[in-house]
């Protein structure tokens, strides 16, 4: 970026000639520097090279395109840098918000109880999972089940949870649900887990004086049930689980104004969603104050920020009209972190261990009758299921077949595309396929269009991309480096203009990549990949929800050479020469099907291995997958082991061809319908 004409020890020590007096003071030297390079018009080149050479700093870019304005003192107008940071992080946004409606709100039950000796039951308050099967709730919701005490249940007191609850039923429903698609899950004998009681000032003042201790009486309860339906699959075809909303390590601090939507069961109808905004928190920071609309009925409901992540959840509505406080006409829930800093240790452990996004999946087919079988391959979907982490350290899955597979040419491993679509079919992702003889076609620019083309990036934005330069070094690093770091800006705007996007805290790559890659990884990462994914040191970072999964298959057949080379593995992040991976580029995700390719093949800790052998495929991943089809179709308590094995050794002594490594796979999966049929209970059974 500095001038051509300045060489040797003058080019060295370029900025440090400039302001001798100021050599460990950065913004001095920066500002002298800008100086000259305006006096030699070169100010435009070195605003491109800097947005090149580091990760998005959305403070940065905004100076640069004026959307926000600095005064004379270089101080940034916070009101410009609000408005900036709400456009590209809102709370309804479209592919971010989309996911976590489509999911999240499968978390929430309403809160159904039948005192002792009533004739039927009622609707008292909403609840949320916290772990596959626990539910936390308001406390208070739960007085007629509890004793006065509240630590004890009432015997005869029923308890039940009732999850997808979308359209007006009668409380006797939950009885006798009568053919509705309500999942009523029951809680056992001893279902209260763990309780904190109310204070004496929830419902009435917005004031906790002592005692009670407030830090005491947090309003919360943890139900158990008698069954983990946060682990049990949503679609008959198999794919994602209900899951669970995670109880969060950290919960980051709100301010006036910010976004509050609450998940939530008023008056004991259909869920609902209302969004408000945080007024404030009390001195104690146990409560928080919101404007979001509740109703009786809401209770235990979850309450979360823009950023769709848990902050505290419902407990009390507007206190009485003789209270004149400034949060008069505000709504009260319970902060999280309170919550979770009170917690057994066991409890914040089932809540934050496992991985949300489980797959049941079991076919690629959505037929029961028809099913298209996914035999074995577990440790392929859980390296899938790993990547979908936004902020996941590894970004590459190679899939090699075992060497005895090699001779039949049906092990599988072209398979692996379609488990990853149907993964991906539920999540906020686009999954793109190139095989290898087509990309072998495409020259590195080309290959940028194409790509550019299939996600939706107007072609006139192409017209940007850096000058091919004619040196062989010049021509390597603009492949390697350049080339990718420019269409990683694309991928940004993109997403930024289809609100797929948001500011996130720095700092939870670890955190995210950790409960997704296990311990172990996050400590054995290399220094170079630490050090290409730091974030900018501005606090918050770009994080683009919805990734970009590039398959290529048969890669060990026409493996990329020269230039398509380079460029994949600028793309991929497998590059020596970038100190920094954009935002943009780590919303990719790279699928190569066949060998190593030899720019992956030293990087052992950039990519996630899978081999697939069909001799590997036996009784056990046959047991595996029938219990992944009970799961995902809601029968797990129908699900019969040794049954499942039995009828595995049948079918394989009945399929001539089971014994051939060549049609070994194909002859068991054939199998699948009748093994299913056999299992089912007759029409009319229990």
């Amino acid at each position: 970026m500095l001038p051509l004409d300045i060489t040797g020890d003058a080019r060295e020590h370029f900025i440090e000639n400039l302001r001798p007096d100021a050599l460990n003071e950065l913004p001095l030297q920066m500002e002298a520097l800008t100086e000259e390079l305006a006096a030699r018009d070169l100010i435009n080149v070195f605003i491109q090279t800097l947005l090149r050479s580091r990760a998005m700093d959305i403070r940065l870019q905004g100076i640069f395109n004026g959307t926000i304005s600095i005064n004379d003192s270089g101080d940034i107008d916070q009101a410009h840098l609000q408005s900036l940071e709400s456009r590209v992080s809102p709370f309804l946004n479209a592919k971010t918000f989309g996911d976590f409606m489509a999911s999240t709100p499968r978390r929430v039950c309403a809160i159904w109880i039948k005192r002792p000796g009533a004739r039927e039951g009622e609707f008292k308050g909403t609840g949320f999972l916290i772990a596959p099967d626990l539910v936390m709730t308001a406390h208070h919701v739960l007085d007629k089940a509890l004793t006065a005490a509240g630590d004890k249940e009432l015997d005869g007191a029923v308890v039940k949870c009732v999850f997808d609850y979308w359209a007006n039923i009668y409380p006797r429903d939950v009885e006798t649900p009568n053919g509705s698609e309500l999942i009523v899950a029951d809680t056992p004998q001893k279902w209260l887990e763990w309780h904190s009681l109310r204070h004496p000032s929830d419902g009435r003042s917005h004031e906790f004086p002592y005692p009670p201790d407030v830090y005491d009486r947090l309003d919360c309860a943890i139900i158990r049930l008698s069954r983990p339906i946060g682990a049990e699959a949503l679609a008959a075809g198999g794919g994602r689980l209900r899951g669970w909303i995670k109880l969060p390590d950290a919960v980051e601090q709100m301010t006036t104004d910010d976004p509050v939507a609450i998940l939530q069961h008023p008056n004991g109808g259909p869920q609902g969603l209302d969004k408000g905004k945080f007024v404030r928190a009390d001195a104690s920071d146990t409560r928080i104050w919101y404007t979001a609309e509740a109703s009786g009925g809401s209770s235990g409901s979850p309450c979360f920020d823009r950023e769709t992540g848990i902050v505290g959840f419902h407990n009390a509505g507007r206190p009485p009209a003789a209270y004149t406080g400034a949060t008069k006409e505000c709504n009260q829930g319970i902060h999280i972190a309170q919550v979770v800093n009170a917690l057994p240790r066991k409890l914040k452990d089932a809540s934050r261990d496992g991985t949300i996004g489980e797959s049941a999946l079991w076919s690629l087919a959505d037929r029961g009758d028809r099913p298209i079988p996914v035999l074995g391959r577990k440790d392929f979907q859980t390296a899938v299921l790993k990547l979908f982490v936004p902020k996941a350290e590894k970004r590459i899955i190679v899939v090699e077949e075992a060497s005895e597979a090699a001779a039949t040419g049906k092990s599988g491993k072209t398979f692996s595309a379609g488990i990853l679509k149907a993964i991906a079919r539920d999540r906020p992702a686009m999954v793109l396929d190139f095989p290898a003889s087509e990309l072998a076609r495409f020259s590195p620019e080309e290959f940028i269009f194409e790509l550019g083309r299939r996600i939706g990036i107007d072609a006139k934005q192409f017209e940007t991309m850096p000058p091919k330069p004619n040196g062989e070094r010049q021509l390597a690093r603009w492949l390697s480096t350049e080339l990718p770091d420019w269409f990683g800006q694309l991928i940004e705007h993109r997403a930024i203009s289809a609100v797929v996007a948001a500011l996130e805290r720095q700092g939870d790559a670890g955190a995210a990549a950790g409960q997704a890659n296990g311990a172990a990884a996050g400590q054995n990462g290399d220094a170079s990949t630490r050090q290409r994914d730091a974030a900018p040191a501005t606090g918050r970072e770009l994080v683009i929800k919805e990734l970009i999964w590039i398959v290529i298959d048969d890669i060990h057949k026409t493996p990329p050479e020269r230039g398509m080379k380079e460029l994949l593995a600028g793309m991929a992040g497998v590059t020596d020469t970038q100190p920094v991976l954009r935002p943009g580029l780590k919303a990719l995700r790279w699928l190569m099907i066949g060998h190593a390719p030899d720019f992956v093949r030293d990087r052992v800790n950039e990519y996630i291995p899978d081999i697939v052998s069909p001799s590997a495929i036996g009784k056990a991943e046959w047991v595996d997958w029938l219990r992944a089809y009970f799961v995902s179709s809601g029968q797990a308590d129908r699900f019969d082991k040794a049954t499942a094995q039995a009828l595995y050794d049948f079918s394989v002594s009945m399929l001539p061809g089971a014994s051939d490594p060549r049609s070994r796979l194909t002859s068991i999966a054939g199998a699948a319908a009748q093994a299913i049929l056999s299992l089912q209970p007759p029409a009319g059974g229990a």
